[in-house]
């Protein structure tokens, strides 16, 4: 009975935690600031205000970047990692580049210890590096990556790994089919009192762009089908970014 009770009480904590991240969601339109270093030892920050609450977020861990004099998405969850950059911290975090400039800032260290480089997790190991290819039984398996608001681009050192993974897996199956289903948020969401929509047009794009990148690593052409759709359903395992989630691409590997 102790047993089960306790696992209530972890269970009960979980979904306390889900719960909370999910209603401290953010997402907001700002112009990004760029938060030099001390003599170029380490790397700077970006840093963003969310207008309408003040309050001065760190969006560096995203993994795309923005750019200095045009406006960014921001959209991430407050965390307790600690403030070394003059903002509390956003992780997860992603932020998208807008076409509406505005004014380039960049502001000096200012006594902020700003953060080391660190080399991203899923950083695709060199081509001279032997592959472990997937042992059978062989399953279907999907893979999912993300992208950032109104863009089809493959973000650098951010989705090469699952490209890769999905490869392996249909050259080691001898895959019958692999489909690659582009999505798009035709549905739009709010941010700083605007509505941002995507096209259906940006699902057949972001599908494509993933098939020739799959063709190129290796899957074979005539296993490939494209697919695209409009707003489509978030994916649960993505909370709390769930609305980010529904801007992907899903590879679904079929031996």
């Amino acid at each position: 009975m102790k047993t089960n009770t306790f696992l209530f009480f972890v269970a009960a904590l979980l979904v306390a935690d889900a719960a909370t991240a999910q209603s401290d969601f953010r997402r907001f339109v700002t112009c990004p600031i760029y938060r030099d270093t001390d003599a170029g030892r380490k790397s700077g920050c970006w840093l963003g205000t969310q207008v309408e609450t003040s309050e001065r977020f760190d969006v560096s861990n995203s993994p795309d970047k923005p750019l200095a004099g045009r406006l960014m998405l921001v959209e991430g969850v407050p965390s307790n990692e600690k403030d070394i950059c003059g903002g509390v911290v956003l992780q997860p975090v992603r932020i998208s580049v807008l076409q509406e400039p505005c004014p380039e800032v960049i502001i000096p260290a200012e006594g902020w210890p700003s953060k080391p480089s660190v080399l991203p997790p899923l950083v695709i190991a060199p081509l001279s590096v032997p592959r472990k290819l997937p042992q059978p039984p062989f399953e279907e398996k999907q893979f999912h990556l993300i992208f950032d608001y109104d863009s089809d681009f493959l973000v650098y050192q951010s989705v090469e790994l699952t490209i890769e993974n999905a490869t392996l897996l249909a050259q080691a199956s001898k895959a019958k089919r692999v489909i690659v289903t582009g999505y798009a948020d035709t549905q739009g969401v709010e941010a700083s009192g605007r509505v941002y929509k995507e096209t259906l047009a940006l699902a057949k794009a972001r599908a494509e762009m993933t098939a020739e990148a799959l063709r190129r690593m290796g899957v074979r052409a005539d296993t490939l089908q494209v697919k695209w759709q409009g707003n489509p359903a978030p994916l649960a395992h993505e909370a709390p970014m769930h609305e980010p989630s529904k801007r992907r691409v899903t590879v679904t590997v079929r031996p």
